[in-house]
Parts: C-alpha cells; structure tokens; sequence
C-alpha cells in the first residue's frame, strides 16, 4: 500500500513539474504584480511559481512545527502525570 501510496504522490509531483515548465514555456515575458498600490518588480512566471512554492512549504513546515510543539507539551504533561501517580 505504500508504494501506491509513493507512486501516486510522485506521479503528482511530476504532473505538477510538466504543468510549470509548460506554463514558464509559454509565458516567458516578465511579470509585474500589483496589490494595493505596491508594485513587484518584473520577474518570469517560472520565478513567481519558484517563489509561491518556497512560501507554500515554509508556511507549511511553520504549522506542522507548531502542531509538534503542542504535542510534544502533551506528552511532557501525560509523562509527568504518570509519573506523580506511579502507573
């Protein structure tokens, strides 16, 4: 099972990876993104999808740390109650 499991999720990655160099492909000119106001400067599409990705796993790697450390505070306090009444 976890080789479909691996299979699948390569499979994913890999779709992901044609879809991007076809879109960087066909869209080489620079990009310029405007919000409120305040203006990027002018990179390809492939550098804007490069940078969306970086932040899209570091948001990801930042809520996965968060949820470790609330676990982690758990057990600490689960081994301590064990520990007081002597289970």
């Amino acid at each position: 099972m976890r080789w479909l499991w691996r299979t699948l999720l390569l499979t994913l990655f890999l779709m992901l990876l044609l879809l991007s160099v076809l879109a960087t492909v066909d869209n080489a000119e620079p990009v310029q993104l405007q919000l409120l106001g305040a203006e990027t400067p002018a990179l390809s599409l492939y550098w804007w999808l490069v940078l969306a990705w970086v932040a899209g796993m570091l948001i990801g790697w930042l809520f996965a740390l968060r949820a470790q450390w609330r676990l982690r505070g758990q057990l600490r306090e689960l081994r301590r109650l064990v520990q007081e009444r002597g289970l």
